[in-house]
């Protein structure tokens, strides 16, 4: 059986176990294991929002699911971080920020009224 972290390796990574299978057991499986980047974490937060705003759920519980979520620091953060401007409220703020939600359920409808035209002609045609 596959162990769990090599299912999910980046492309450096997979090299890096090919090139030299025990710098890759030195580097990345016996070092010690380092928090989740900042980045890493405000796109997960981002990402999981824009998923649960386009099945519908309301940004109340979005906000509150991207708090127990969050991995990172939540009051405190250093220069860099807030340079980068990827803190929980720069998350929340992207989510409020641009309305996801309405975009996909547009470009949905749209898509749905072009394949019942599709299959009505279709079916035209056939008939």
């Amino acid at each position: 059986m596959l162990h769990p972290i090599l299912k999910r390796l980046s492309h450096s990574s997979i090299l890096l176990l090919h090139g030299c299978p025990r710098k890759y057991q030195l580097t990345k499986l016996l070092s010690r294991q380092e928090e989740e980047s900042d980045d890493l974490t405000y796109g997960d937060a981002v990402g999981y929002g824009i998923q649960q705003l386009m099945i519908g759920r309301p940004m109340v519980n979005i906000w509150l699911e991207i708090l127990l979520r969050w991995s990172g620091d939540i009051i405190e953060y250093d220069d860099k971080t807030l340079k980068k401007r990827k803190t929980l409220w720069h998350a929340y703020h992207a989510l409020n920020k641009s309305d996801y939600a309405s975009v996909f359920f547009w470009n949905n409808t749209k898509l749905q009224a072009l394949m019942t035209s599709l299959q009505s002609n279709s079916l035209s045609v056939l008939i």
